[in-house]
């Protein structure tokens, strides 16, 4: 009797479906590597920071571990500063008008970590929360 069964396609087929499906499932989910690199990928923060008469935001609040792609907006004619100082992170740039700047950081403790402009004219402040 059993081996009638196994030879049933109506008995046989679905059964065969559902294992091909959890192991896709599992595979998906769990497989270390290629989704553990996709999410990392995403995993960065992307603030925009305008610097024309202050910095705006003057506060930006990041997670702690997180990498952080700030980019820096001066537009062209911009009176104030021409470069940005980040000391916490040894971070120094030069910000040229009409262009916008990367910068690649990381706060590895949480804290609230000032940057300022040449002279000290405009201050700001990284602020790091621990990362939930």
């Amino acid at each position: 009797m059993s081996l009638a069964i196994a030879n049933d396609p109506l008995i046989l087929l679905p059964t065969l479906l559902g294992m091909a499906a959890a192991i896709f499932a599992g595979w998906y989910f769990f497989a270390p590597g290629a989704r553990s690199a996709e999410r990392h990928q995403t995993d960065v923060q992307e603030i925009v920071m305008t610097i024309e008469h202050g910095f705006s935001p003057e506060t930006i609040v990041v997670r702690c571990g997180t990498p952080v792609k700030l980019r820096v907006v001066r537009p062209a004619g911009a009176p104030e500063t021409a470069e940005l100082f980040l000391p916490w992170f040894h971070l120094h740039r030069k910000l040229p008008g009409g262009r916008t700047t990367t910068i690649d950081l990381e706060a590895d403790e949480p804290g609230a970590y000032p940057f300022h402009s040449t002279h000290r004219r405009l201050e700001g402040y990284l602020v790091a929360v621990p990362r939930d």
